[in-house]
């Protein structure tokens, strides 16, 4: 084996670096590039693992969501026994309001002191049921509305809008 000499030692001493430089330069490439493609494919599995979840809650929620088509409620008729919608009674008569609605889980009337300055609530029957009739005998001005309501909680008010029962003093014997 030859003896290298000190100038063949410091070139090939510096091949030996620029190798290594090298080397450790494709392994710095090397290792940017997998972080690269990681960042990429966390990227992908990321918007895979979106779009899974997406899915299965769009599924979940299309599964437990019903939409609900409960027709509205219906009023058929409010009427009194006279079929005035403002009827007039004497004080002590009476007149009976009768109903029918379809559609309603709850239907309602209420019960309105009339005056030309306020009204007052003067009573509430919540279990008028869907179709029937009352009897009334309202001691001043009253005005009668008919609510009837379905279980997503629709209202809908008498299409006729209320009647104003009139009271007027009692004729006195002559």
């Amino acid at each position: 084996m030859k003896k290298l000499t000190e100038e063949e030692k410091a070139q090939l001493h510096a091949k030996i670096q620029q190798e290594q430089k090298r080397q450790e330069q494709a392994v710095r490439t090397t290792i940017r590039q997998n972080q690269a493609e990681d960042k990429g494919m966390e990227k992908r599995v990321s918007g895979v693992l979106l779009g899974v979840m997406a899915v299965i809650i769009g599924g979940w929620v299309a599964s437990n969501i019903v939409f609900d088509r409960t027709p509205p409620p219906r009023i058929h008729y409010f009427k009194s026994t006279t079929n005035d919608i403002m009827p007039q009674i004497n004080e002590g008569e009476s007149v009976t309001l009768s109903w029918k609605t379809s559609n309603a889980d709850e239907v309602k009337i209420e019960a309105w002191k009339t005056s030309t300055t306020d009204e007052v609530k003067i009573w509430e029957d919540k279990q008028a049921g869907l179709s029937g009739h009352k009897s009334v005998s309202p001691k001043f001005n009253t005005t009668y509305t008919l609510i009837a309501t379905n279980r997503n909680g629709l209202t809908v008010k008498s299409t006729a809008g209320f009647f104003m029962v009139r009271v007027s003093k009692a004729p006195t014997g002559q």
